[in-house]
């Protein structure tokens, strides 16, 4: 089944929008606005 669906509409997203997140394309706006993990310095 997954195959037939591998072959018909793929079942990964592209690079770009895994890079960007899928949050934002699935929805428009991020998840978890103004919380972050990390600092970017």
């Amino acid at each position: 089944m997954f195959y037939l669906i591998k072959l018909v509409l793929g079942l990964r997203v592209s690079r770009e929008e895994e890079l960007r997140g899928l949050d934002i394309d699935e929805h428009g706006t991020e998840a978890g606005h103004g919380f972050q993990i990390f600092s970017s310095q």
